[in-house]
């Protein structure tokens, strides 16, 4: 008994509220438009630098170990926009790799087209388990 009354009182509030805002809230002229009734611009965005990492370039493989390989690569990156210089940071890798460099960098970009870092990032890999490409994962940043 106690729980019907809870949905009806329930029931009653919904359709006392849907009840006032269906007809406008009372209590304000229609004639008084608020700054809240007037239409709002939207501020546009500015455009930030679209960046990804095309491809890696192997340059240099060093052996420290008997199944342990240092591995130095340049990075190729595109941007959709113009750019005055790109930082590129080797942030994640998977099992059995190590950073020991992780930050190169790149100078300025036109739109829509791809460059090549001057630099490199490196990196050990331990060659008893596979190399997964897909596991690295690059920070991208423009000033």
């Amino acid at each position: 008994m106690l729980e019907r009354r809870r949905v009806a009182a329930g029931w009653l509030v919904a359709s006392a509220v849907f009840a006032v805002t269906g007809c406008g809230g009372g209590g304000t002229a229609p004639e008084s438009a608020s700054a809240l009734d007037q239409p709002v611009t939207p501020l546009a965005p500015a455009p930030a630098a679209a960046l990804s990492v095309q491809s890696i370039t192997k340059l240099a493989e060093r052996r420290i170990e008997r199944a342990v390989y240092e591995y130095d690569y340049s990075v190729t990156v595109l941007s959709t926009t113009a750019v005055s210089g790109v930082t590129v940071t080797l942030s994640q890798v998977g099992a059995g790799t190590t950073i020991i460099r992780p930050t190169t960098t790149l100078g300025p970009l036109a739109a829509g087209v791809a460059g090549t870092s001057t630099g490199f990032v490196s990196f050990r890999h331990d060659r008893e388990l596979p190399f997964l490409e897909g596991a690295l994962r690059w920070d991208l940043r423009s000033p």
